[in-house]
Protein backbone atom coordinates (compact mmCIF):
# COMPACT_ATOMS: atom_id res chain seq x y z
CA UNK A 1 0.00 0.00 0.00
CA UNK A 2 1.04 3.61 -0.99
CA UNK A 3 2.39 5.35 2.26
CA UNK A 4 -0.37 7.92 1.92
CA UNK A 5 -3.01 5.63 1.72
CA UNK A 6 -1.45 4.12 4.57
CA UNK A 7 -1.42 7.49 6.77
CA UNK A 8 -5.03 7.80 5.55
CA UNK A 9 -5.99 4.33 6.97
CA UNK A 10 -4.39 5.06 10.00
CA UNK A 11 -6.19 7.84 10.48
CA UNK A 12 -9.55 6.19 9.85
CA UNK A 13 -8.46 3.17 12.91
CA UNK A 14 -8.06 6.47 15.30
CA UNK A 15 -11.19 7.12 14.62
CA UNK A 16 -12.84 4.10 15.31
CA UNK A 17 -13.28 2.71 11.76
CA UNK A 18 -12.01 -1.59 11.77
CA UNK A 19 -9.26 -1.67 9.23
CA UNK A 20 -8.62 -5.25 9.19
CA UNK A 21 -5.70 -6.04 6.73
CA UNK A 22 -5.41 -9.63 4.76
CA UNK A 23 -2.43 -11.50 5.78
CA UNK A 24 -2.00 -12.42 1.60
CA UNK A 25 -3.43 -9.90 -0.79
CA UNK A 26 -6.46 -10.87 -2.58
CA UNK A 27 -6.43 -11.00 -6.19
CA UNK A 28 -8.85 -9.01 -7.92
CA UNK A 29 -12.10 -10.66 -10.23
CA UNK A 30 -11.00 -10.74 -13.69
CA UNK A 31 -14.54 -9.23 -14.83
CA UNK A 32 -13.91 -6.22 -12.18
CA UNK A 33 -10.12 -5.78 -13.85
CA UNK A 34 -11.33 -5.91 -17.51
CA UNK A 35 -14.44 -3.56 -16.81
CA UNK A 36 -12.47 -0.48 -14.91
CA UNK A 37 -9.26 -1.13 -15.90
CA UNK A 38 -8.57 2.67 -15.19
CA UNK A 39 -8.35 1.88 -11.28
CA UNK A 40 -4.99 3.32 -10.26
CA UNK A 41 -2.63 0.67 -8.69
CA UNK A 42 -1.98 2.01 -5.81
CA UNK A 43 -5.52 1.80 -4.72
CA UNK A 44 -6.10 -1.62 -6.51
CA UNK A 45 -3.08 -2.46 -4.44
CA UNK A 46 -4.79 -0.84 -1.25
CA UNK A 47 -8.04 -2.69 -1.68
CA UNK A 48 -6.24 -6.33 -2.14
CA UNK A 49 -4.59 -5.92 1.12
CA UNK A 50 -7.71 -5.06 2.83
CA UNK A 51 -10.37 -7.38 4.58
CA UNK A 52 -12.13 -5.09 6.05
CA UNK A 53 -13.08 -0.85 6.45
CA UNK A 54 -16.23 -0.62 8.63
CA UNK A 55 -17.39 2.57 10.32
CA UNK A 56 -17.76 2.64 13.93
CA UNK A 57 -21.54 2.46 13.44
CA UNK A 58 -20.94 -0.23 11.24
CA UNK A 59 -23.82 1.21 9.00
CA UNK A 60 -21.06 2.44 6.28
CA UNK A 61 -18.04 0.20 4.29
CA UNK A 62 -15.84 0.45 2.25
CA UNK A 63 -15.36 -2.30 -0.21
CA UNK A 64 -12.42 -4.10 -0.44
CA UNK A 65 -11.30 -7.08 -3.09
CA UNK A 66 -13.04 -9.91 -0.91
CA UNK A 67 -16.95 -8.07 -1.91
CA UNK A 68 -15.80 -7.50 -5.52
CA UNK A 69 -14.70 -11.82 -5.39
CA UNK A 70 -17.85 -12.42 -3.78
CA UNK A 71 -16.45 -13.81 -0.59
CA UNK A 72 -17.32 -11.75 1.79
CA UNK A 73 -20.06 -11.48 4.95
CA UNK A 74 -22.16 -8.54 3.48
CA UNK A 75 -25.40 -9.09 2.58
CA UNK A 76 -25.16 -6.36 -0.71
CA UNK A 77 -23.18 -7.30 -3.56
CA UNK A 78 -20.37 -4.90 -4.69
CA UNK A 79 -22.52 -3.47 -7.23
CA UNK A 80 -26.45 -4.05 -5.53
CA UNK A 81 -27.18 -0.36 -6.20
CA UNK A 82 -26.23 -1.05 -10.14
CA UNK A 83 -28.24 -4.39 -9.76
CA UNK A 84 -31.44 -2.34 -8.47
CA UNK A 85 -31.40 0.16 -11.16
CA UNK A 86 -31.19 -2.51 -13.60
CA UNK A 87 -34.43 -4.23 -11.80
CA UNK A 88 -36.07 -0.96 -11.54
CA UNK A 89 -36.11 -0.68 -15.50
CA UNK A 90 -37.43 -3.61 -16.43
CA UNK A 91 -37.59 -4.27 -20.13
CA UNK A 92 -36.54 -0.47 -21.21
CA UNK A 93 -33.12 -1.69 -22.82
CA UNK A 94 -32.33 1.41 -23.45
CA UNK A 95 -32.61 2.53 -19.66
CA UNK A 96 -30.57 -0.17 -19.13
CA UNK A 97 -27.69 0.43 -21.15
CA UNK A 98 -27.53 4.50 -19.36
CA UNK A 99 -27.49 2.10 -15.87
CA UNK A 100 -24.78 0.03 -17.43
CA UNK A 101 -22.31 3.06 -19.10
CA UNK A 102 -22.78 5.13 -15.73
CA UNK A 103 -21.59 2.21 -13.55
CA UNK A 104 -18.95 1.45 -16.65
CA UNK A 105 -17.23 5.10 -15.37
CA UNK A 106 -17.80 4.46 -11.89
CA UNK A 107 -16.53 1.75 -9.24
CA UNK A 108 -18.34 1.68 -6.05
CA UNK A 109 -15.58 1.96 -3.24
CA UNK A 110 -17.99 2.23 -0.40
CA UNK A 111 -21.57 1.75 0.37
CA UNK A 112 -23.88 3.13 3.42
CA UNK A 113 -27.22 2.44 5.07
CA UNK A 114 -26.59 5.46 7.43
CA UNK A 115 -29.55 7.55 5.93
CA UNK A 116 -31.13 4.82 3.00
CA UNK A 117 -28.86 3.01 0.86
CA UNK A 118 -26.09 5.19 -0.16
CA UNK A 119 -22.81 4.68 -1.60
CA UNK A 120 -19.63 6.13 -3.13
CA UNK A 121 -17.65 5.38 -5.95
CA UNK A 122 -14.26 6.46 -7.73
CA UNK A 123 -15.04 7.96 -11.00
CA UNK A 124 -12.92 7.48 -14.25
CA UNK A 125 -10.89 10.66 -13.80
CA UNK A 126 -9.86 9.91 -10.23
CA UNK A 127 -12.50 11.46 -8.25
CA UNK A 128 -14.54 9.74 -5.44
CA UNK A 129 -18.67 11.27 -6.11
CA UNK A 130 -21.69 10.09 -3.81
CA UNK A 131 -25.03 8.58 -4.71
CA UNK A 132 -27.85 7.75 -2.98
CA UNK A 133 -31.33 6.08 -3.41
CA UNK A 134 -33.71 6.69 -5.40
CA UNK A 135 -31.75 8.24 -8.16
CA UNK A 136 -28.74 6.00 -7.36
CA UNK A 137 -26.74 7.63 -11.04
CA UNK A 138 -27.69 11.07 -9.61
CA UNK A 139 -23.72 12.01 -7.96
CA UNK A 140 -22.25 14.80 -6.41
CA UNK A 141 -18.53 15.21 -6.05
CA UNK A 142 -17.46 14.47 -2.67
CA UNK A 143 -13.58 14.41 -3.00
CA UNK A 144 -11.13 15.07 -5.69
CA UNK A 145 -9.09 11.95 -5.20
CA UNK A 146 -9.27 8.39 -2.88
CA UNK A 147 -6.85 10.05 -0.80
CA UNK A 148 -8.86 13.13 0.09
CA UNK A 149 -12.00 11.39 0.52
CA UNK A 150 -10.53 8.80 2.94
CA UNK A 151 -9.26 12.02 4.27
CA UNK A 152 -12.83 13.07 4.82
CA UNK A 153 -14.15 9.84 6.05
CA UNK A 154 -11.48 10.47 8.87
CA UNK A 155 -12.94 13.69 9.50
CA UNK A 156 -16.51 12.89 9.61
CA UNK A 157 -15.76 10.31 11.92
CA UNK A 158 -14.30 12.42 14.41
CA UNK A 159 -17.29 14.76 13.80
CA UNK A 160 -19.53 11.82 15.15
CA UNK A 161 -20.79 11.44 11.42
CA UNK A 162 -22.38 15.39 10.95
CA UNK A 163 -21.87 15.87 7.90
CA UNK A 164 -23.87 17.58 5.12
CA UNK A 165 -23.69 14.15 3.50
CA UNK A 166 -26.30 11.82 4.66
CA UNK A 167 -24.31 9.00 4.07
CA UNK A 168 -20.50 9.62 5.16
Amino acid sequence: MSPDLSVEFEHLRQGGWRCIENTVPIEWPAAIVVRYPWIPRDISEAMAGLMEVVSPDQKCWLLTSREYAGDSDSVFAWNEWEQQSIEAAGDDLEWIRQIELFWDKHLPIALSVRDGYGYFALREDGSVVGGQEPDFEGTAVVASSYSSFLSLLAEETGKGFHSQDPFI
